[in-house]
């Protein structure tokens, strides 16, 4: 709230936060009969340069958006990278969560991502919550110099993308 926030970067193996990931929501997608697809990219290095709890923070925000949202069907977690190379010929880490949820109509998106908004009508809502997952976790991006977008169709489902800058990419330990 304050906008003092420290984030604490370590080097962190990407499969780590994927476990974590998958195993905080195997038991609410098996429960809802929803597929849960966990993708890294082959051609993604090892490790990321990050703050694992944040964006481990991060990641739950999306997936239980994503829970709570999507009834039939499936939601994927992918880490890969971005089309766009930096100077250093590095690419930026990417990390999707992928639904097929009811998705958000689009003069919604601009909404959802400002403190205490939600997206529909207040008095027809059928979803709690305070309004404030969604702006958390584009400042905890942005304290990472990462960049955040949400792609969606409404009754098709959502897509959200973290974009990490390619500072935070680090070359495959083997």
């Amino acid at each position: 709230e304050s906008g003092k926030m420290d984030i604490n970067i370590s080097d962190v193996k990407i499969e780590s936060i994927a476990d974590n990931i998958r195993d905080y929501f195997k038991h609410g997608t098996s429960q809802k009969n929803l597929d849960f697809i966990v993708e890294i990219d082959d051609n993604l290095p090892d490790t990321i340069s990050t703050d694992q709890q944040k964006v481990e923070q991060i990641l739950k925000n999306f997936m239980s958006n994503s829970l709570k949202f999507t009834e039939e069907g499936k939601i994927t977690l992918r880490f890969h990278s971005s089309n766009e190379q930096s100077e250093t010929g590095k690419s930026k880490i990417c990390v999707s969560v992928i639904d097929t949820g009811i998705g958000i109509q689009e003069e919604e998106i601009i909404k959802i991502t400002k403190p205490f908004e939600q997206a529909g009508n207040p008095m027809t809502r059928e979803h709690d919550g305070t309004g404030l997952g969604l702006p958390i976790v584009k400042s905890l991006a942005e304290l990472h110099g990462a960049t955040m977008h949400i792609n969606s169709e409404h009754g098709i489902g959502t897509r959200v993308i973290i974009r990490f800058p390619a500072s935070r990419t680090l070359h495959s330990t083997g």
